[in-house]
């Protein structure tokens, strides 16, 4: 799914089959990063947009081999990800747009985590 929604360069306006997964993608990022940025939109689209970018910086040296291979590369990108993501999260304030109210997270930053994974 990730090489067909981002790496294949394809038009997902010209396939409209694309378009739901993509969206639906999109919403699964989101909706965490509203919980944690409450009430500043912007915030949490900066947020999403940061997660996004480590999930699709993990991915593409995985794909690529960069990583090893197996199980184990597996393993290594997700919990460097999640590491990784764990890390923005925290220092989320840094995303807030200016004037915008403290945030304060309905959810427990770790309580997004992978539930196999070792990060805490």
């Amino acid at each position: 799914m990730f090489l067909a929604l981002l790496a294949a360069g394809l038009d997902k306006s010209r396939h409209p089959d694309l378009e739901v997964p993509a969206r639906d993608l999109g919403t699964g990022f989101l909706q965490p990063a509203r919980l944690l940025c409450p009430g500043d939109a912007e915030a949490a689209a900066r947020l999403t947009c940061a997660v996004v970018a480590i999930a699709h910086g993990f991915a593409t040296p995985l794909l690529d081999g960069a990583l090893g291979g197996g199980d184990e590369a597996v393993e290594r990108a997700t919990e460097q990800a999640a590491a990784a993501t764990l890390a923005v999260i925290a220092g989320r304030k840094a995303l807030r747009s200016p004037g915008a109210a403290p945030i304060r997270p309905r959810v427990a930053p770790t309580a997004l985590a992978a539930p196999n994974s070792r990060v805490g």
